[in-house]
């Protein structure tokens, strides 16, 4: 009896061109929403004055940069793996 071990399920095989395209077409996604996500500010209410019972508050806006920058990066690196896939393709 042969000590070899079956999968339950075949387990796709990417072979040739193929192996880094789904890595860096999902890398593009991501980082295209990451960009348009980071685009997006947030609100921030703050009380600046308050005397009797009449009060001033501010609301304070900005971006979210850090899921910008991964956003970017993401983006430029899904690029990158598929220029370097097509490169290496022909």
């Amino acid at each position: 009896m042969d000590a070899v071990r079956r999968r339950p399920w075949p387990l796709p095989q990417l072979e040739g061109k193929n192996r880094m395209k789904p890595l860096a077409i999902a890398l593009v996604i991501l980082g295209i929403a990451g960009l348009v996500y980071g685009g997006l500010g947030f609100g921030r209410n703050r009380t600046t004055m308050e005397m009797g019972s009449m009060s001033a508050s501010v609301t304070e806006s900005g971006p979210a940069p850090v899921v910008a920058v991964v956003g970017g990066i993401a983006l430029l690196g899904g690029i990158l793996l598929l220029v370097y896939e097509k490169r290496r393709a022909s």
